[in-house]
């Protein structure tokens, strides 16, 4: 029999009336520091503990084949970290009080992708998800679904905003800009530029009145045809 001592830290081999093992550090009759714990369901803990239950950094193995990598407290996953279910999927984030809370990516054995926030094990806020086939979602996640603003982007390359509702995406119709008429179409005064123009290059023997009645005829025809052009703009 092994006596432990209170004041100081000893390097035990302990089986426990459960079938459960353990071999490490014990420290006022309790597992603190670095230790190995074989429990009697076939799961396996490596790390660190502090009076008694794992705590900061340690390596969880489940007896199904699932893995965790990183911090813990008072028994819990806490803080950064790494899992890996026994499917091969795989999240890398932040947990709290054994659920994942934060920050966090999780990867889907398929390809899929999350990235974003989550609260309490399930995506909330905003938060990222990207599909194999190229099409992804950028916008808000409530408990665990799609729901509230975002944008789509789908395996055309094609980008539409919406809303979500309960998973069930509403695109949002695009309102048509109302162009205004530039100054250019406005009705011409007798003084315009163009006559002063006309009538000084008349004057001058440059172009006859037959000439300037033709060039005043192109330039209304010519007025006539940019209207129509801007209009039939404004409806399609």
């Amino acid at each position: 029999m092994v006596r432990i001592l209170s004041y100081k830290s000893v390097i035990l081999k302990i089986t426990f009336p459960i079938g459960d093992k353990y071999e490490g550090e014990f420290k006022k009759s309790l597992k603190d520091g670095k230790g190995t714990e074989f429990y009697h369901n076939g799961d396996k803990y490596i790390g660190e503990y502090l009076e008694g239950r794992p705590c900061g950094y340690g390596e969880y193995y489940w007896a199904q084949g699932a893995i965790y990598k990183g911090h813990f407290c008072d028994g819990l996953m806490d803080g950064k970290g790494t899992y890996i279910n026994s499917r091969g999927d795989r999240y890398e984030g932040n947990y709290k009080e054994g659920k994942k809370h934060g920050y966090g990516e999780f990867t889907w054995i398929s390809g899929n992708v999350y990235k974003g926030n989550y609260e309490n094990d399930l995506r909330e806020g905003y938060g990222e998800m990207y599909w194999t086939d190229g099409s992804c979602y950028k916008g808000e996640w409530v408990k665990g679904i799609q729901h509230g603003r975002g944008e789509m982007m789908l395996f055309n390359q094609r980008r539409v905003n919406g809303q979500f509702t309960n998973n069930t995406f509403i695109e949002e119709t695009p309102i048509k800009k109302v162009v205004p008429l530039p100054k250019l179409v406005q009705s011409r005064s007798p003084n315009s530029k163009t006559d002063i123009r006309a009538r000084k290059l008349q004057k001058s023997g440059g172009i006859s009145s037959r000439g300037l009645a033709e060039l005043n005829a192109s330039v209304s025809k010519a007025i006539s045809v940019i209207k129509t052009k801007m209009r039939e703009a404004l409806v399609n």
